[in-house]
């Protein structure tokens, strides 16, 4: 019996990700009559996202939105804040709501991104900006997030460029009735 349970602890891993498919491929959309093609990351099914502390960095836009929202689940909005693109900007975003919600009902809020609630479904990549898509269970449709790659790193994405628009534009394209995205 104990050879058993070390064959299933040693396959768990294995059954666990055996129905999880990521399909990667280039994908062309029309926006405002132009081509525009980019990559699209599709993970099926949804990655549930999780405060695993592996995946809290900034080597991709996946693991710099978990450390970022992990940064705000605990209250620490300066931290977060320099995760981004234009950390001042990003700063009094999140204290105004802060001071709107409550400090301990704002770190409820975004710990509860890592609650099972918050599923990734797709992650676009344009040039050096990405796109993550995030379905909220608890809201019933998706969000997006928008990343940037500069200086090795990738930051949120608080800043104008042409990439970023075309990506938030491929979004709203993209949502259906309920404001859910579907790639076929």
């Amino acid at each position: 019996m104990p050879v058993l349970k070390s064959i299933f602890i040693f396959l768990l891993p294995v059954l666990l990700t055996a129905n999880m498919e990521n399909k990667k491929m280039s994908k062309t959309f029309t926006v405002n009559g132009q081509k525009v093609t980019c990559t699209v990351e599709i993970f099926i099914p949804a990655h549930v996202i999780s405060n695993d502390s592996s995946k809290m960095n900034q080597s991709n836009a996946v693991n710099c939105s978990h450390l970022f929202y992990f940064l705000l689940s605990k209250g620490d909005i300066a931290g977060a804040a320099v995760l981004s693109n234009d950390p001042e900007k990003v700063k009094g975003k999140y204290l105004r709501q802060k001071e709107r919600a409550g400090d301990e009902e704002f770190k409820k809020m975004y710990a509860d991104y890592f609650s099972g609630q918050a599923k990734l479904k797709y992650h676009f990549i344009l040039g050096k900006s990405h796109l993550l898509v995030v379905h909220s269970e608890d809201m019933g449709m998706d969000m997006a997030q928008l990343y940037i790659e500069a200086g090795g790193n990738i930051l949120l994405d608080e800043k104008d460029s042409s990439e970023r628009d075309m990506l938030s534009r491929i979004f709203q394209q993209l949502k259906d009735e309920e404001g859910n995205v579907v790639v076929k």
